[in-house]
């Protein structure tokens, strides 16, 4: 799955991750220096970054779609 957001400050961050048996592989722009494990499903893991950036004011640009049935625009993507 992958959710690409555009910060208030215009900062772009592209965020992929792979679910496995164990855990959530994250990668953050492709960097290696920037990969790390959740143990929460992908899917929550990008409901979790999705939550934040909205209510931080940034703009979600793309990303796979999510199950969810709240409030939020966390489907909702403005492209550049």
């Amino acid at each position: 799955m992958f959710t690409k957001i555009k910060t208030k400050e215009g900062k772009e961050f592209s965020i992929v991750t792979q679910q496995y048996v164990v855990g959530t592989y994250v990668i953050i722009n492709n960097n290696p220096a920037l990969q790390f494990g959740v143990k929460i499903p992908e899917e929550k893991y990008h409901l979790k970054i999705r939550t934040e950036a909205l209510k931080n004011g940034d703009t979600l640009l793309a990303g796979s779609i999510l199950t969810y049935n709240g409030k939020l625009p966390i489907n909702e993507f403005k492209p550049e």
